[in-house]
């Protein structure tokens, strides 16, 4: 698995209690529109649309799994999780952080800013700020993380299975490379634990200087880390479906007609209403 290096903590917080004027965190982007999508999709699912919906889902998967992106994702989520501690109780900290031991100790809201330096094409991963890197903005409110995370991607170099990766900025920069919706009362250590929806704008090249080039990728998918499971949102003539997926293929699709239940043996999906779709 390609890693990326240690990170830079920037943050800003204010301790419970304090008397002192609120912090004003920076303002999320809004993903509202794309959690309903995967929460209520509005396509249907039939044998009309099948074998177009087997072929995205593949085309995705297969495109994540060239770039690492959920690999890239759970790096960040842990070294946040592994740097950072809620405090149960105000504490003195200035800003409502205490940071000698090396552990960011939070007892307050505001945001912290986390900067992972990317690991560049060699073989073995090398921390230079001349690699790129990742951000991550994630706004903390009575030690809870708010619902939006969202970050950049400055030229982040990094190695996925040997083939040299660059993640650049994308189209929408002014609300973030990566949005993710992380859900709400998250403590700071389930960041990443639990299901979370990714929207992702970047400029990727796959092997960027040798055969390779540069190229948009505009994809958003639910990511559950633990057992493994990708949510894929499928545009259908009449909206947007919902595939669900594990390591073993396709196992459901959400869709405006019910929740499918599929067989990844024989490729039959059944809702509850008895409507059956052949993959």
């Amino acid at each position: 698995m390609a890693r990326l290096a240690p990170c830079l903590v920037v943050l800003a917080l204010l301790p419970l209690g304090s008397c002192k004027r609120a912090i004003e965190k920076p303002t999320p982007p809004d993903m509202s529109a794309l959690v309903a999508a995967y929460e209520s999709p509005t396509g249907s699912f039939d044998q009309t649309v099948a074998d177009d919906i087997v072929s995205a889902v593949d085309a995705t998967l297969e495109l994540l799994d060239e770039l690492g992106l959920t690999d890239r994702m759970e790096e960040l989520f842990a070294d946040f999780r592994a740097n950072t501690e809620a405090e149960s109780e105000p504490q003195s900290h200035p800003q409502g952080v205490d940071v000698d031991d090396g552990t960011i100790r939070i007892d307050g809201e505001g945001f912290v800013i986390v900067e992972r330096i990317c690991g560049g094409w060699e073989a073995e991963p090398s921390p230079d700020p001349a690699n790129g890197h990742l951000t991550l903005n994630v706004n903390v409110t009575d030690l809870t993380v708010d619902p939006v995370i969202w970050g950049t991607a400055a030229t982040c170099r990094y190695s996925q299975e040997g083939v040299p990766i660059e993640l650049a900025a994308g189209s929408r920069r002014d609300v973030g490379d990566l949005r993710i919706f992380v859900g709400n009362n998250l403590s700071l250590e389930q960041l990443g634990a639990d299901r979370v929806i990714i929207d992702v704008d970047v400029t990727a090249g796959i092997d960027p200087e040798g055969v390779g080039s540069r190229e948009p990728v505009d994809i958003d998918l639910a990511f559950t880390p633990e057992p493994l499971g990708i949510e894929v949102r499928v545009a259908v003539t009449d909206g947007d479906v919902v595939v669900l997926t594990t390591e073993e293929g396709i196992v459901g699709v959400r869709a405006a007609n019910g929740l499918f239940t599929c067989d990844v043996t024989t490729g039959e999906c059944q809702n509850d209403q008895g409507d059956g779709v052949q993959l």
